[in-house]
């Protein structure tokens, strides 16, 4: 299964992606406690995150890779269980002198096993709500980032 989600954003590419990364990091963070700055953040990091479903109580391992990062352009970050892979691009185009970015985010997954695929009325179903979930995160990420720059600016 591929999704595609393109959007135009009040931000410039360097902006953008310095959020995105800021957010990875906070998120590693957490899940690892561990402490983490932006030069962390390159081609080739890993790691590995154990969870639990609170409902099924099923344990899940995920690795995760970064497989490109070269910023401003293009973050290139795979997640891998024992049942799927999914891998994640984000682009970065600059427009407008660059006060503007083309983003464009692309999510591949891919099963261990194809029966576990959703297939018909299914995967266009799901493509429809992934799709417009992560429509809403992305106008939710570009809302917080040009919220966070207004502070920083403030701030001095």
């Amino acid at each position: 299964m591929q999704i595609e989600v393109n959007e135009i954003l009040n931000v410039s590419p360097e902006d953008f992606y310095d959020y995105m990364i800021d957010t990875i990091i906070e998120q590693i963070e957490i899940d690892l406690d561990v402490q983490l700055n932006r030069e962390d953040i390159k081609t080739g990091y890993t790691h590995r995150v154990r969870s639990v479903d609170q409902k099924s109580g099923k344990t899940t391992r995920t690795r995760y890779t970064i497989k490109d990062a070269k910023r401003p352009e293009r973050f290139v970050v795979v997640f891998s269980t024992a049942e799927h892979s999914t891998k994640v691009t984000y682009e970065f185009k600059p427009l407008e002198n660059g006060t503007k970015t083309d983003f464009l985010y692309i999510m591949e997954k891919t099963y261990g096993d194809s029966a576990l695929e959703p297939r018909g009325w299914r995967a266009k179903f799901s493509a429809r709500t992934t799709r417009s979930r992560l429509l809403r995160s992305i106008k939710a990420a570009q809302k917080d980032c040009i919220a966070k720059l207004a502070e920083q600016e403030q701030q001095g």
